[in-house]
């Protein structure tokens, strides 16, 4: 596998009442899709919609927010077109804006095209989305992690271990908005699951990050215990993607 590195994405974070989901589904397919679809090869490459379902980890108390729009550019310099296009759709009235921003993809860490050894199962991945906090004297220190330890071991595991289908990892590099009643972060991360991974997970990934950079699972995560936080981190379905 390849990574795809040097690419772009927006992300808008939404908090949508539970009262509302039903609602905001029809709203998602009968105004949001269409401009999406319309978008594709003109600024847009593909698009992920995810409901956040279960908070597996919370650093701090906040209200939780629930909906994730991941959009893939063409290229950096489409983001601000792709921005006054998107901003444009009529507004879902319940939905309460979170987060706007531009993110790129992080070196060697991001494999979004799911694994050829598990296209074939018979039930979905499970979804887990991750909003990440990394120190701000840390960030390089962070990127370096991924590029030499976590990002290669994760290849290894998506092409020897067939347990992960992808895994999407990205830095904020610009926030267009961001409400001041919820905790900030800069990374964003998307690991498609099989419900095998948790038995599977610490062994394998040890054995990925011997390979690639010789730190064992509990010297690597250590360390980032030191320099971030793992914000918010959710079992999550994905409701739309292309």
């Amino acid at each position: 596998m390849k990574p795809l590195n040097n690419t772009y994405y927006l992300a808008f974070t939404y908090n949508i009442p539970k009262e509302a989901l039903r609602a905001y589904s029809q709203y998602l397919h009968t105004v949001v899709l269409p401009v999406y679809d319309e978008l594709k090869h003109s600024g847009i490459t593909g698009y992920e919609i995810y409901r956040h379902r279960i908070t597996t980890e919370q650093y701090g108390k906040f209200t939780v927010w629930n909906t994730l729009h991941l959009i893939q550019l063409d290229s950096r310099g489409h983001a601000e077109e792709c921005l006054h296009r998107l901003t444009a759709i009529e507004k879902f009235s319940a939905a309460e804006l979170i987060r706007q921003e531009v993110l790129f993809s992080t070196p060697e860490s991001n494999y979004p095209i799911p694994a050829t050894g598990t296209r074939r199962r018979w039930f979905q991945p499970l979804q887990i989305v991750e909003y990440v906090d990394v120190a701000a004297d840390a960030l390089d220190e962070f990127r370096e992690i991924m590029i030499h330890g976590n990002g290669p071991a994760m290849r290894y595991i998506l092409e020897e271990r067939n347990w992960c289908q992808s895994f999407t990892a990205l830095e904020t590099t610009n926030i267009l908005y961001h409400n001041d009643r919820y905790p900030g972060w800069n990374q964003i991360h998307v690991i498609a699951l099989h419900l095998e991974a948790p038995f599977l997970y610490k062994k394998d990934f040890n054995e990925g990050l011997r390979r690639s950079s010789g730190n064992s699972f509990k010297q690597n995560f250590s360390r980032l215990e030191e320099i971030r936080h793992m914000l918010y981190k959710s079992v999550s379905v994905r409701q739309k993607g292309r």
